[in-house]
């Protein structure tokens, strides 16, 4: 068996997918849903994308504060920038592992889809949904 990295590894050990199912919005007027999510595997993931989510906008919420001090200093916010392209990495690769795996699973090859209250899947007008203020592109 193949290792995951040790980011993902460990994200996804201390994935709480109960608190991440709580945030699932519920379905919009004309979404269908197409499948749900029974894999606790690729709920983790969605977990872990949720909880890299939240600790990125709270670095982001520090930095506005923190860069507005007189001591802040050019290489603090070098260290924010590279710090932030890290995490968009992650984010990426994360976004990337979920939307693969709910359409390898529901077989789901094409087409605008996105995640609902109770795991739900459903087909959407839009290219992308809603998480914590930031529109996620799904993959397709």
């Amino acid at each position: 068996m193949v290792n995951l990295p040790n980011w993902i590894a460990d994200l996804l050990e201390s994935a709480d997918i109960k608190a991440a199912a709580k945030d699932l919005s519920k379905k919009n007027d004309g979404e269908e849903t197409i499948g749900t999510i029974e894999n606790e595997n690729t709920q983790a993931l969605w977990a872990a994308y949720h909880k890299l989510g939240e600790q990125g906008r709270l670095k982001i919420e520090k930095y506005k504060i923190d860069s507005e001090k007189p001591e802040h200093t050019r290489g603090e916010s070098e260290e924010f920038s590279r710090e932030m392209s890290l995490l968009k990495s992650k984010l990426d690769a994360l976004s990337e592992l979920f939307w693969a795996s709910v359409r390898v699973e529901l077989d789901i090859p094409e087409g605008n889809i996105g995640v609902r209250r109770n795991w739900e899947i459903v087909k959407t007008r839009e290219s992308g949904i809603k998480l914590m203020g930031f529109e996620i592109i799904s993959a397709g």
